[in-house]
């Protein structure tokens, strides 16, 4: 049996708030897309910390919707 050898190149992770300005005390939406590179293997246990900008919290009632290909969920600035 002749080895194989198998490159996997490391996933990546991007972020983007929908819309990207709001008022204080509005909403936006925030969505995190984990993206694996092409022919690489399926990948698990891959997790992830990212914070909220210092005037940004998660809203009172979150929306966050967990998938195979993404979750989501609400964020809601805070009064100065």
């Amino acid at each position: 049996m002749t080895p194989q050898v198998v490159t996997v190149v490391q996933p990546s992770l991007s972020k983007a708030f929908a819309p990207t300005t709001i008022a204080t005390g509005g909403t936006s939406t925030l969505t995190f897309t984990l993206t694996n590179g092409a022919g690489n293997p399926a990948q698990t246990g891959i997790g992830f910390t990212d914070n909220l900008p210092g005037n940004v919290r998660v809203a009172a009632t979150p929306k966050c919707r967990p998938t195979a290909r993404r979750a989501r969920g609400s964020a809601r600035r805070r009064s100065p």
